[in-house]
């Protein structure tokens, strides 16, 4: 090719490089023509050389020349651009040679003429040109370009040569060469003949060239049969590799096996499109239909519809609109609108369908009968039940009539659909047993495993539950939901639902704690399923507002109630049912709220909503109408609208109308019972109530369907106890609030172990007290020994229940062998220590996310741990210990004082009064107590504020009067004194205060601050060894040099970078006096111990102690971080007090010790501490007893960190 290029070049430039005759001389300068035509031989001198590249300079030199001295117009510079042309020929610098070959025809056809011999030789030159690229490209093994350059080539010969030119067969022979190679048969078989016809003509029938092209075409036909027999044995081999990838797609389906079932059937599809996309189109659409409608099951809702729409454009393409497979893809994806609640595309796309399949006279085809049913669907779903009715009766009649055995499967789903219309209802009886006959036809006919059969299962449970049979669907639904995840999948909608169904269920039994932490993980997962706006993500996120509610979480409910309202107000064209619930949720906690004019909007909203869809005897609309029947009693308590006989009228009426409709036995019945007979007992009508709860026997009733330790059970059996007790039947009152404390323990012990966050826990425990309440009003009012003993023995009992419950789990960590409780405790020691640390930082470089995401992570660990405990202790300890143990406790002489702050009780009414002091005097010795109200707390904090203030011994007395005056007769001539505070008065230093006679009262007596009554029954700790370990005079300017022995902890990786300190802008200064105190104390100490000071009195030797002493003492400051701001909400009480160690001004600069640690030991972490067997610890320190106040745990601080971390007794 080369040589051929090199031959050309020669002869052009020996016979192209003559002046074209005529020129004037005038014009041309001969100097200037010399000088041109100089250059352009010395181009071809050197070209005869081989030197190519400075051919081309010489070219390109003559080139500019003429440009210069001619101008572009020119005869001179036409022949320097054509040899610049056919340098770059020769040099296969295609793209350049092309671009010049043109200007040159352009040129020499101006100059020349389009016909003369020179501008034809240049076009022939830019044709073979075109052709030797061709080849060339084919050389390289790129049939795909080296087609593109043939037939550019082809087009150009057209262009300027025409059809029946020998260039153009030249061409056009290449081109059908390369659809030959390419095994385009059917194209190169119609050039290849075209390429015959124009050779015979040109050159004859007989010309080799003409016979090359027949023998190519010859080779073409023989080629073809091979391949076309090859290319039979191929497809039946890919037909058959197809057929055998939808198999096992099929097989892993029926298996229950659908993630391999879906993977199957991606293969499948990859497959018909990569070997049977043409012409089997129907392959393809095979494969795709399968495809789109196992991601349809699976959940898959984008990638569904996506593919659906892909399948009905190729379906209605191949197949046409009226094909049966064109129908029911549309039936399909008609169904995936309505699962993504996309309700009026759904109706319009299934009521066309109807139309289609009428006018193709296939309206009894079991196809149809199911678009029938599923349009009737889609009317509940709308809340047109009369037509949801008519659609879905008529689906499940024809059904029945066309029944064979191939839509059996389809005979399940419409009768599965008219059953849940009856429980939609109310129609309970009817629902259940349609659905007991399809869950047996589901079993036989799919497995317990398929997902229809799940499904059936599934709204079985949910009729269940709206019967009222709580226990059985719990029973059912816990069975399903390990099913559902391990069948479809966690993010499955049906498994989704499961879920959801489980925790309203929790819910329905007042385990709230379970079902906030199932809605906690399910809403985003519905969220990221359905979407935000799906009625099921909205729902979700307004039964956790309910969860809120019920906590005493208010707030937190309001801020997503008026997220989820804004969402169902975008969809305020749609009668959706759930939409009832949620507005009658709302108006439940505005109710909660006092603002009763917007919770009655709500109600009557909800109501309205309901009777339009359900009708007024529908539950649902019995359950608004109740609602409001309550809340006219409500306004009338609280309100400025006395409507007391129009909450009778509504609620005698919602009675009767449940009865009739869901059965005496009924939960909502029995609720209209319970809430009836508290109406009449608030009105004065007493016999009327009574008579309603012993004719009903709502009590018994309630604790069967319920439970015995369910809220409904306890608020009503307290509104009972109210009832005897306005009656006056005061020891029959007694007799059942004694028998019902276990059961309101065996309920605060479930929401301890279910809750995890530990502020809601403490409302929980505060959410009680209505029951502590009774006692205590009870026995203020009635002075008997019996009943005094009761109220003795509940303070007894529900003081501290959860310190003392966190107090035996922190043991348990220290001593068990368990691998889970040793993992969860080592887990949770690292949490509180990053928590306690990050906690203050400054927080506006701390993020907030992060710190709620550690705070949640720590909880969720401490009620893993909690729980884990629950298999290694008996139930609730507090629940089993009474007075007379804790008398027995007492020294001769003294006495116990245990205050507890408590609410008055209107026994009428049902009511809380204001706040009040109950005190108890239980002497040793005697079987004596006293009960005393010693007035509001108010007037005590008056006091208390009045002697913080001025410190006088006047202010002092009038505390002591407020307090123990009442009981000065009995205590005056003890010798001891336990007392046991309660709230605020845990921060009262009792030895200060003045006695009658002057005196400071430790001067009379001996005093004993303890936390509960049974503190006095803890056994005394063996110790684990008599030392004593005392710290003091620490250096809190420098951190110890050395790492303590034990391995570093990795507690606080994540702060060491970050800066800030304490708000409060703490600062240690050095306690000169505190190293002759703990030196004095060594020495006055009767065995070996140990002092700690300096850089030494370190956090992390003290949270590594191995040799647990008997006597810590802890000469140090101690602090405590007032939180009233509200700088940050989700703060742990115990992260805001803590005592000083050494480095600790360094640690509030970010720093941090070998140990990893910043030399403060925030009260969070000291619950970590191995204090079991220490029988006393001091607190030689300011602000010791100080913490954040809870009136059901006392003072969150260091004493309550030490008491849990094991310390036997605490002296500050």
């Amino acid at each position: 090719m080369k040589q051929y290029k090199r031959l050309i070049l020669l002869i052009f430039l020996i016979g192209g490089l003559s002046l074209s005759p005529g020129l004037p001389a005038a014009v041309e300068n001969a100097a200037t023509l010399a000088e041109w035509n100089m250059l352009l031989e010395k181009s071809f001198e050197v070209y005869q050389k081989g030197d190519l590249k400075e051919a081309h300079q010489w070219a390109q030199k003559s080139y500019d020349y003429a440009i210069q001295h001619f101008g572009h117009q020119h005869a001179v510079t036409l022949d320097s651009l054509s040899t610049l042309a056919f340098l770059h020929h020769l040099q296969d610098n295609y793209q350049q040679a092309e671009s010049l070959y043109k200007q040159a025809i352009t040129l020499s056809e101006a100059i020349r003429g389009a016909k003369h011999a020179k501008t034809l030789t240049i076009r022939k030159r830019l044709a073979n040109l075109l052709l030797e690229k061709t080849f060339e490209v084919l050389q390289k093994g790129n049939l795909k370009e080296a087609h593109q350059w043939a037939q550019k080539s082809y087009d150009y010969a057209i262009e300027h040569f025409g059809h029946q030119h020998a260039a153009t067969l030249d061409s056009l022979s290449t081109l059908a060469s390369l659809h030959h190679l390419q095994d385009n048969y059917q194209q190169a078989e119609s050039l290849y003949k075209q390429a015959i016809t124009l050779s015979e003509a040109i050159w004859g029938a007989k010309h080799a060239k003409t016979l090359t092209i027949r023998k190519r075409l010859a080779n073409l036909y023989q080629g073809m049969q091979t391949r076309y027999q090859a290319a039979e044995q191929k497809a039946k081999k890919v037909v058959a590799q197809w057929n055998a990838l939808r198999q096992r797609s099929s097989q892993a389906y029926q298996q229950g096996q659908f993630e391999e079932a879906l993977q199957w059937a991606q293969k499948s599809y990859a497959y018909a499109r990569q070997h049977l996309n043409y012409p089997n189109l129907s392959a393809v659409l095979t494969s795709l239909v399968t495809l789109s409608s196992m991601h349809h099951a699976m959940g898959h809702y984008t990638q569904a519809e996506s593919m659906y729409k892909e399948a009905l454009t190729l379906s209605e393409t191949t197949l046409g609109a009226k094909h049966e497979t064109t129908i029911m893809l549309r039936n399909n994806l008609a169904g995936l609108y309505y699962e993504q609640a996309r309700y009026k595309e759904a109706k319009t796309a299934y009521e066309e369908l109807l139309l289609l399949w009428k006018e193709i006279g296939k309206l009894k085809d079991w196809r149809a009968i199911g678009t029938m049913s599923s349009l009737g669907e889609v009317y509940q779903a709308l809340g047109d039940l009369p037509r949801a009715t008519k659609f879905l009766t008529q689906a499940r009649d024809l059904m029945e009539e066309v029944q064979n055995p191939s839509n059996t499967e389809a005979l399940l789903v419409v009768t599965n659909n008219l059953a849940l219309l009856y429980k939609e209802q109310g129609r309970y009886e009817e629902a259940e047993q349609l659905i007991h006959k399809v869950l047996t036809q589901s079993l036989e006919l799919l497995g317990s495993k398929h997902p229809k059969t799940l499904m059936v299962r599934t709204n079985l449970a949910g009729i269940y539950q709206n019967q009222g049979n709580y226990r059985k669907a719990l029973t059912l639904y816990e069975k399903l939901q390990p099913l559902a995840e391990e069948i479809l999948g966690p993010e499955h909608p049906m498994t989704l639902k499961v879920l959801n169904n489980l925790a309203s269920i929790y819910y329905e039994l007042g385990r709230y704690g379970e079902a906030e932490q199932i809605y906690q993980t399910l809403c985003p997962r519905q969220e990221r399923a359905l979407g935000e706006t799906h009625p099921n993500t909205l729902i979700c996120v307004s039964s956790l507002m309910s969860i809120y509610h019920v906590q005493r979480r208010y707030q937190q409910a309001l801020t997503l109630s008026e997220t989820v309202l804004s969402k169902f107000k975008e969809q305020n064209d749609i009668k959706e049912p759930n939409m009832i619930e949620f507005l009658s949720r709302l108006g439940s906690l505005y109710e909660t709220l006092n603002r009763f004019e917007e919770a009655e909007g709500f109600y009557y909203d909800a109501a309205k909503l309901a009777e339009d869809i359900f009708g007024i005897r529908h539950p649902r609309s019995l359950s608004i109408t109740s609602k409001i029947g309550v809340l006219y009693y409500k306004q009338s308590l609280f309100g400025d609208k006395i409507r007391y006989a129009e909450a009778e009228k509504r609620l005698e009426s919602v009675l009767q109308l449940r009865k009739e409709v869901l059965g005496t036995n009924h939960p909502d019945t029995l609720s209209s019972l319970a809430n009836l007979a508290f109406v009449y007992q608030t009105q004065g009508h007493y016999q009327k109530a009574r008579q309603l709860y012993h004719d009903a026997a709502i009590i018994p009733r309630l604790t069967e369907t319920f439970d015995k330790q369910h809220p409904h059970t306890l608020y009503t059996q307290l509104s009972y106890i109210m009832l005897l007790i306005v009656m006056g039947e005061n020891q029959q009152a007694l007799q059942l609030l004694s028998l019902l404390e276990k059961n309101w323990l065996g309920h605060a012990e479930s929401q301890l172990y279910t809750t995890q966050k530990e502020h809601v826990r403490l409302r929980v425990l505060l959410s009680l007290a209505s029951f502590q309440d009774v006692a205590l009003s009870l026995a203020l009012r009635d002075s008997s020994a019996e009943t005094w003993q009761f109220a003795g023995n509940m303070i007894l009992h529900w003081k501290q229940v959860l310190a003392e419950e966190q107090a035996i789990i922190a043991k348990l960590v220290q001593t068990s062998t368990d691998e889970q409780v040793i993992k969860l405790g080592k887990n949770i020691l690292t949490l509180r220590a990053r928590l306690a640390h990050q906690i203050h930082l400054a927080y506006s470089e701390l993020p907030p996310e992060e710190l709620t995401r550690l705070v949640n992570e720590l909880e969720t660990k401490e009620l893993a741990l909690a729980k884990r405990g629950q298999y290694h202790k008996p139930r609730l300890q507090a629940a089993d210990v009474n007075l007379e143990q804790v008398r027995a406790k007492l020294p001769p002489n003294s006495a116990l004082i245990a205050f507890k702050h408590y609410r008055t009780i209107n026994f009428k009414q049902g009511l809380g009064g204001e706040f009040r002091w109950a005190a108890m005097l239980l002497p040793a010795g005697t079987n004596k107590m006293i009960f005393k109200d010693l007035g509001p707390p108010k007037d005590t904090l008056e006091l208390w504020n009045t002697l913080r203030k001025t410190g006088t011994e006047h202010d002092a007395a009038a505390l002591y009067q407020n307090l123990f005056g009442p009981f000065e007769t009995e205590i005056k001539g003890m010798k001891t004194l336990y007392i046991a505070p309660d709230g605020f008065l845990n921060l009262i230093p009792f030895s200060r205060l003045v006695l009658p006679d002057g005196r400071y009262w430790i001067e009379r007596q001996t005093l004993r601050q303890i936390q509960t009554g049974r503190d006095l029954l803890r056994e005394k700790p063996t110790p684990s060894s008599d030392g004593l370990l005392a710290i003091g005079n620490v250096n809190f300017d420098a951190f110890p040099k050395k790492r303590r022995p034990q391995p570093k902890r990795q507690n606080s990786e994540t702060i060491e970078n970050h800066r800030g300190l304490v708000k409060k802008k703490l600062r240690f200064k050095r306690l000169k006096h505190s190293r002759s105190e703990i030196k004095q104390i060594k020495e006055n100490y009767p065995t070996p111990s140990e002092m700690w000071t300096g850089k030494n009195a370190s956090e992390g030797r003290l949270k590594g102690l191995t040799q647990v002493p008997r006597v810590l003492h802890l000469a140090t400051h101690a602090f405590y971080l007032d939180n009233s701001s509200g700088d940050v909400d989700i703060v742990r009480p115990l992260t805001l007090s803590g005592i000083a160690l050494a480095g600790a001004n360094r640690g509030l600069k970010g720093k941090l010790d070998p140990d990893g640690e910043d030399g403060i030991l925030y009260s969070l972490e000291a619950l970590n501490l191995n204090l079991t067997g220490t029988e006393l610890v001091v607190f030689s320190a300011c602000e010791t007893g100080k913490g954040v106040i809870d009136y059901s745990e006392g003072v969150y601080g260091l004493v309550r960190a030490f008491k849990i971390a094991g310390a036997y007794r605490l002296l500050m």
